[in-house]
């Protein structure tokens, strides 16, 4: 069943520009407003449906969704520089005829990056096309500022979900094997990476046996020559992951370029040599 939606009336919103229409150009606008938001209401399951549609086929929801907002003149843009930060802004809309009001809570998204979003209210909303007053209470995501945004009410943001270009993955890469006990010694293993990764997970040890006793198994891992860690890995005594050491590792430069050389390091293992099974994981992602 095809959504309906109220007709644009003709004229258009009331404007300073034609004060004689003023009156009826406002009522016929509320009315069509009215209309609107019946329609939104009667329409939103074909569009929930139409959404999770497009998700199971993996199409562009976003898009989807999108179109059905900029037909319902829900839907604007800006050019105007905005960093993600509170605050007062002053975003100029390069449409005209919008569907907004003063005191509408508002998601700006950037284009570029989905993720990055800024929420707040419009305070004086005009039309011809400008927002002279936007506050926004909170933002999401990070970088910027961005200057190309599309604008929707807050209602349906939930049906824009963030980008997610580039997952948290974990390369696992085997140091030891789970047959002989670890022994200390530079360059264990060595290889490139294939893609620029940034560390933004952070990096982890594990042991299939552990070592029961003396000083603590204790892995570095090097860049092209040299170290990242400016705390090196560890692994307690009686334990099989870095996770729970005493001294967790921290890394002093997460960003690894692409095909950059890494090799690890085993500094230092107990008096009872019996580790065995060492494998180090790097958590990150593709930098954006």
């Amino acid at each position: 069943m095809p959504m309906e939606w109220p007709e644009i009336p003709a004229a258009g919103p009331p404007t300073t520009t034609d004060p004689d229409n003023f009156d009826v150009r406002a009522d016929d606008w509320v009315e069509y407003q009215e209309d609107l938001g019946e329609a939104l209401i009667e329409n939103s399951p074909i569009i929930e449906s139409a959404y999770d549609t497009a998700v199971l086929a993996n199409a562009t929801a976003n898009a989807a969704i999108l179109m059905v907002l900029n037909g319902a003149l829900l839907l604007g843009g800006s050019t105007t520089p905005m960093t993600l930060a509170t605050g007062a802004k002053s975003p100029v809309l390069v449409q005209s005829n919008l569907a907004f009001h003063d005191g509408d809570e508002v998601v700006f998204i950037a284009r570029v990056n989905g993720n990055a979003r800024l929420y707040g209210v419009m305070a004086d909303f005009r039309n011809p096309p400008s927002v002279t007053d936007f506050s926004v209470t909170s933002v999401a995501g990070t970088g910027g500022p961005y200057s190309d945004w599309y604008v929707i009410p807050k209602a349906f943001e939930p049906f824009i979900p963030p980008d997610n270009p580039n997952p948290v993955e974990a390369i696992l890469i085997p140091v030891w094997s789970e047959a002989y006990a670890l022994e200390a010694g530079t360059n264990k293993v060595s290889f490139r990476i294939p893609y620029a990764f940034e560390l933004t997970g952070g990096v982890r040890a594990s042991l299939s046996t552990a070592q029961a006793s003396g000083s603590v198994v204790t892995v570095d891992i090097n860049v092209n020559g040299s170290t990242i860690l400016s705390t090196k890995l560890t692994i307690d005594n009686t334990e099989k992951t870095s996770v729970t050491a005493t001294a967790p590792a921290v890394i002093s430069n997460i960003s690894i370029p692409d095909d950059a050389e890494i090799t690890i390091d085993i500094d230092q293992v107990g008096s009872s040599t019996v580790a065995k099974g060492l494998k180090v994981a790097l958590i990150g992602q593709k930098p954006t």
